[in-house]
Parts: C-alpha cells; sequence; structure tokens
C-alpha cells in the first residue's frame, strides 16, 4: 500500500478511501430501487382498491334498487292480503243471502244488502288496483302522519256507520312525517275492524282512540269494550295468522308486519275493565 508522508508525521491512504465508496455507491443503488419499486407496489395497491371500492359501489347500487324492488312487490303483496282479508266477510255475507234467495225469499231488504255487499268487494279491488298503480307509478309522498291518520279514521268510519267512535287529540306539532300513507292506512283499516267486531260481539258498538304527538313521537291507543282475549290469545295475536270464523285470520298480523316495516311498534294488553287496547308508538326518523 502506498503511503503518504506527511511533515507532522501522518499519513493518508487515498487507494483505502477509494475502495470504501464503492460499497457505498451500490448500496445507494439498491436502496433507490427498492424506493422505486416499493412506489410501483403502492400505486398498484391504491389502484386495485379504488377499482375494488367501485365494483362495491356498483355492486351496493345493484342492491339497492334490488331491494326497493323487493319491497315495492312487498307492498303489493300486502295490499294483496289485505284486500284477501277484506273481501272474506262481504263474500261471506254474500254466499248466505244468495242461499237465502235460493231457497224462494224475495225480501226487499235481502237484495239491497246484498246489493250493498257486491259493491263493497268491488270498491275493495278497485282500492287495491288504484294502491298498486300509485305504488308502481308515482313517488312516495310526504304527509304529517297524524292527518294520516285522523283521514284513516274519517274514511273507515264512513264504511262502519254502526260504530261510534270517541277521539281524542293532543299534539305539540312537531314533525312526524309519513313516506307511505297507504300502509298506515291499510293497517289501520284492518286493527279498526278487529275491534270493532269485538265491540259488536258483546253489544257495545263503541271504539275509544286516543293520538297523542309529544317531540316527534307519537303514540296511539285504539280500545274496544270486547270480551277480551286470554293470556294465550294475547301472547300470540299479531305474530302469525291465527284461525277466525269470520274471516281468513289475517288482519292483527298484517297490520303488525305492515307497522313493523315502517318502523313502528305494536302491543296490545287486555283493559282493566274489559276489551282490549292496542297501542301503536312511532318515533319520527331525522329530516
Amino acid at each position: 500500500m502506498l503511503l503518504l508522508q506527511t511533515g507532522v508525521g501522518q499519513t493518508f491512504e487515498p487507494m483505502h478511501i477509494h475502495l470504501q465508496t464503492e460499497p457505498f455507491n451500490q448500496h445507494m443503488w439498491q436502496m433507490g430501487w427498492a424506493f422505486g419499486l416499493s412506489a410501483l407496489l403502492i400505486a398498484w395497491f391504491i389502484s386495485a382498491q379504488a377499482q375494488l371500492v367501485r365494483q362495491k359501489s356498483m355492486q351496493l347500487l345493484l342492491l339497492q334498487l334490488q331491494q326497493g324492488r323487493q319491497e315495492q312487490m312487498l307492498a303489493v303483496a300486502t295490499y294483496a292480503a289485505n284486500a284477501a282479508h277484506d273481501l272474506a266477510t262481504p263474500l261471506q255475507t254474500l254466499g248466505i243471502l244468495s242461499d237465502e234467495l235460493n231457497e224462494g225469499s224475495r225480501d226487499p231488504e235481502m237484495l239491497l244488502d246484498l246489493h250493498q255487499q257486491i259493491q263493497q268487494c268491488q270498491h275493495i279491488v278497485q282500492q287495491l288496483r288504484l294502491s298498486a298503480q300509485q305504488l308502481r307509478h308515482s313517488e312516495p309522498t310526504v304527509q304529517p302522519l297524524i292527518e294520516v291518520i285522523q283521514q284513516a279514521m274519517q274514511l273507515w268510519l264512513v264504511s262502519r256507520p254502526e260504530i261510534t267512535m270517541e277521539m281524542v287529540c293532543d299534539s305539540d306539532d312537531s314533525p312526524c312525517i309519513s313516506h307511505d300513507a297507504l300502509t298506515w292506512t291499510s293497517a289501520l283499516f284492518n286493527i279498526l275492524d278487529n275491534a270493532a267486531d269485538a265491540s259488536l260481539s258483546a253489544q257495545n258498538p263503541l271504539l275509544q282512540l286516543q293520538i297523542q304527538l309529544k317531540q316527534g313521537q307519537l303514540h296511539l291507543q285504539i280500545r274496544d269494550f270486547g270480551n277480551g282475549l286470554s293470556a294465550q290469545e294475547l301472547q300470540q295475536l299479531g305474530k302469525k295468522p291465527h284461525h277466525s270464523e269470520q274471516g281468513l285470520g289475517l288482519g292483527q298480523f298484517l297490520a303488525n308486519v305492515s307497522l313493523e316495516r315502517l318502523g313502528a311498534r305494536v302491543t296490545r294488553e287486555n283493559a282493566a275493565t274489559g276489551g282490549l287496547i292496542t297501542r301503536i308508538f312511532y318515533r319520527a326518523k331525522p329530516l
């Protein structure tokens, strides 16, 4: 090795220093290649994740559209089941009247009753058709829920003139809207029909209805004056279809399913002085 002497006795090794720079440069090149490769891998990963996010977003959009179609099909099926339930009573009455007419009776009142029952069946079928068309062709309408309930009560009383209803309404005008007035109306009709039949069976054609709206929370209470239900019947009511001599036994079940789909909760209990109390609770969704 070549050594250089200085005047003060120090030595330098320039060739040795030159040899040490080659591994350092090689190390820097390796670091550069590693950095470039890492950058390419990161760019590829980000691009792949972005593509995956786009695919998942498209799949989510398709699922949302599919869910919307399924909800429409469920609504149409609910309307059809409600129509079948509503048609059961007038059709049964028509059968009885036709049997009496076949026996030779020509009572004018019986013929008038027969005509009214036929008109009621036609009205139910027409309402089913209109509901399906409205669901298929129009956007959901936003309407204050308390107005939907009051309008449903008025329409129902027209169809049941033999029932007297005592209604009390207490509202603080807080926002509580409905996006599906048809479903609310149909469910309430089923509950009211069962309550009216219970009161009539006890020879007391009276219903009591209380509506309370406080801070966006709606409480609806419907009380009939029938004979009430046993503990077993009360536990099963509304949870599954049950046998009914007057109809198909679907009314309370359809009402529960429809209201729960809208986000409401339904409970029932026997009143202390007789009859059944149906309570509906609904909390307004944020606007």
